[in-house]
C-alpha cells in the first residue's frame, strides 16, 4: 500500500495537506499585514523631506548666499586682508570658523599672495527646514606679489549652512 503509515493511515498525504494549509495561512496573514501597512502609510502625513527639490526660491537663496560667502572668504589680498576677515566673521559660525582657519591658514602663510576665488558650480544637496547641505566647486587663481607668477586650481567644498535671521550662515565646511 503506497503511503501507508502506522495503522494504515496516509501520513505522507496528511503532511502535505498540513504543509499546504500552513503556507496558505502564512500567505493570508502576510497579505493582511502588508495591506494594513499600505493603508497606514497612505494616511500618514508626509514629511517635508528635501525642500531643495520643490522650493526653487529658497534653494536659489541658499546657493547664492553660500556661494557669495565662499567667494569672499576664499579670496585674499596680502596687502589688504581685512575684507577676507570681515567676510568670514559675517558668514561663518560655529565649527566652520575653525574648519576655515585650518583650510585657509597655508594661504596666509605664503607671503605676498593674492588669491581670487569664483564659484564655478554649486548645488544644494538637501534643504530641510533651516539647514542645508551644499556642494561648491571653486575656481581659484593665485598670484605671487613678489614674482607676478600666477597659477590656477580648484577646490571642491562640502558646506553645511543654517538659516539664521533670514540669512544663510556657513556652519560647516570641508574640502572634498
Amino acid at each position: 500500500m503506497r503511503g501507508a503509515g502506522v495503522g494504515g493511515h496516509w501520513w505522507p498525504q496528511r503532511g502535505i495537506v498540513l504543509l499546504r494549509l500552513r503556507i496558505s495561512q502564512f500567505l493570508a496573514m502576510l497579505a493582511i499585514v502588508l495591506s494594513g501597512l499600505g493603508c497606514w502609510f497612505a494616511v500618514q502625513p508626509r514629511g517635508t523631506g528635501n525642500e531643495a527639490l520643490v522650493d526653487a526660491a529658497r534653494t536659489a537663496a541658499v546657493r547664492d548666499q553660500v556661494g557669495a560667502a565662499l567667494e569672499a572668504a576664499f579670496s585674499y589680498r596680502h596687502d589688504d586682508p581685512e575684507p577676507t576677515r570681515r567676510a568670514v566673521a559675517e558668514a561663518f559660525g560655529g565649527p566652520a570658523v575653525a574648519e576655515y582657519e585650518r583650510l585657509f591658514a597655508p594661504v596666509r602663510e605664503q607671503e605676498q599672495l593674492t588669491l581670487r576665488s569664483r564659484v564655478a558650480a554649486s548645488g544644494v544637496r538637501s534643504l530641510e527646514g533651516s539647514r542645508a547641505h551644499v556642494v561648491v566647486f571653486l575656481d581659484q587663481l593665485a598670484t605671487r606679489g613678489d614674482t607676478g607668477e600666477s597659477s590656477s586650481g580648484g577646490a571642491q567644498l562640502s558646506v553645511t549652512a543654517e538659516e539664521i535671521g533670514g540669512r544663510w550662515r556657513i556652519t560647516g565646511v570641508r574640502a572634498r
